[in-house]
């Protein structure tokens, strides 16, 4: 959870800071050619089309650019069924009418070496505010949960999800727990006595997480940036 919609953001930034610089100067087909050829999309097949307006660019602004791939990433992440869109983007303040991202799944590699999965992310909104939401399915939480409770010392005999708490089986017995939001860090509390587990150590800044919804199915991901700026 910690770069939860960081890779598509990241993304959307490196487009915007390319259509910046050459947009004023060219047309779509170099526009594409150029944001085709930019890290994290350099070498991989991607689909990239612009849509320059004339009387657009007379008032400073970009209409819109379309990015696609079957599956896209780097070291830290990679994105299958990547769909992109930023309309309205200002080439004096940097800002945008609207941003659409989606991907099916996204593979997060964290810090440690461990990796978490994400399916449906999408990423939504304007430069005032984008909303992030992405499913983390149960049987990653149980993996992710088991792994990070064993390297705390708490090693447990199973996990289950039920809607808005987590119970984990130790030494034979039921132990109902929550998780919360510690600042940008992502904590699960067992009743009983037994320690707390830091399960993610905090999402890419300037995001924040909003949210974690708990159900059978998995764990919903809510997080939110205020006045988000392209480059």
């Amino acid at each position: 959870m910690r770069s939860l919609l960081g890779f598509l953001v990241l993304v959307a930034l490196l487009v915007g800071v390319f259509a910046f610089a050459v947009l004023p100067l060219a047309g779509p087909g170099l526009v594409s050619a150029v944001i085709r050829g930019t890290p994290p999309l350099a070498g991989q097949n991607v689909a990239v089309s612009a849509r320059v307006d004339a009387d657009a660019l007379r008032h400073g602004r970009i209409s819109q650019i379309d990015v696609a791939g079957a599956s896209v990433g780097s070291d830290a992440a990679r994105a299958t069924g990547l769909t992109l869109s930023i309309d309205g983007l200002s080439v004096i303040d940097r800002s945008f009418a609207n941003l659409d991202a989606s991907a099916a799944s996204v593979v997060i590699s964290q810090p440690d070496g461990t990796f978490v999965e994400l399916e449906d992310v999408s990423v939504l909104g304007s430069s005032e505010a984008l909303d992030a939401v992405g499913q983390i399915p149960a049987a990653e939480v149980m993996r992710l949960l088991t792994a990070r409770l064993a390297a705390a010392g708490t090693p447990v005999d199973a996990v289950r999800l039920d809607p808005g708490f987590i119970v984990v089986t130790v030494a034979g017995k039921e132990v109902p727990s929550r998780l919360s939001i510690v600042g940008n860090s992502v904590v699960l509390t067992p009743a009983g006595g037994l320690p707390p587990v830091t399960v993610s150590a905090g999402v890419v800044e300037p995001w924040q997480l909003i949210g974690l919804d708990v159900g059978p199915a998995g764990i919903t991901v809510h997080a939110g940036l205020s006045g988000a700026r392209l480059g």
